[in-house]
Formats: structure tokens, C-alpha cells, sequence
């Protein structure tokens, strides 16, 4: 089993045409490596089987699990798992692949908050 939130970005709040832009694309139209959580919003949060990223790529396309309320995921969309020290890590979904990421923590945990699964 793996813990994780996916988010997913907004359309109506994506002012720079970043969905389903690969991470290389996100830094050159932003100038920063910083992905802006502004404009995503929670579709899942809670526990997949599976114990890697292309698990979770895999149940996001194949299987959604319960409480899902988002599209098939694709590139731009990204994954914060628990690891195993307790620390949140968040992983963009990119062309080929995951990027490790820098992505406010703080804001996706108080979002956490408020979904329910």
C-alpha cells in the first residue's frame, strides 16, 4: 500500500497554459523550478496498492481507486507520497517519468484536510 495525494492543475486558475506541460516546459514559461500549487487542486488523497510511482500512474489510469474525483492522470499532475521517515515528497509527472519536485507543503497538507474519501 502506498499513501498519497494526487493533484491535479485547475484549468480555470492556469493563466500560463501549464496543464499537461512537461516539468521542462513548467520552468522555462515560469522561471522558477517551483511548481505554483495555486493552481491545483486535490483529487485524491489516501491510500493506493502498489508501493512505486508507475503503481500509482498505473491506478490513476487503469483502476481508480474510491474517492477520486479527477481525470486519468497525465503530465503535469503531481503525486506527494509519504516516505518511510514520515517526510512528504512531491514527484511532477512528467513526459518520460517523475521529477522530483519542490511543491508547498504546507498548503497540501492543510488541503488534505478537507477531502474526504
Amino acid at each position: 500500500m502506498m499513501r498519497m495525494r494526487l493533484y491535479q492543475i485547475n484549468t480555470d486558475r492556469d493563466e500560463k497554459g501549464l496543464a499537461f506541460m512537461n516539468y521542462e516546459f513548467v520552468k522555462r514559461r515560469t522561471h522558477s523550478e517551483l511548481i505554483d500549487r495555486n493552481i491545483y487542486d486535490c483529487v485524491f488523497d489516501g491510500e493506493i496498492d502498489g508501493s512505486t510511482l508507475e503503481d500509482a500512474f498505473a491506478t490513476f489510469n487503469f483502476d481508480h481507486p474510491d474517492g477520486f474525483k479527477g481525470r486519468s492522470m497525465s503530465v503535469s499532475d503531481v503525486l506527494v507520497t509519504e516516505l518511510e521517515d514520515g517526510k512528504l515528497a512531491a514527484y511532477f509527472c512528467d513526459s518520460i517519468g517523475f521529477a522530483h519536485v519542490d511543491f508547498d507543503m504546507d498548503a497540501a497538507k492543510a488541503l488534505s484536510q478537507d477531502i474526504t474519501v
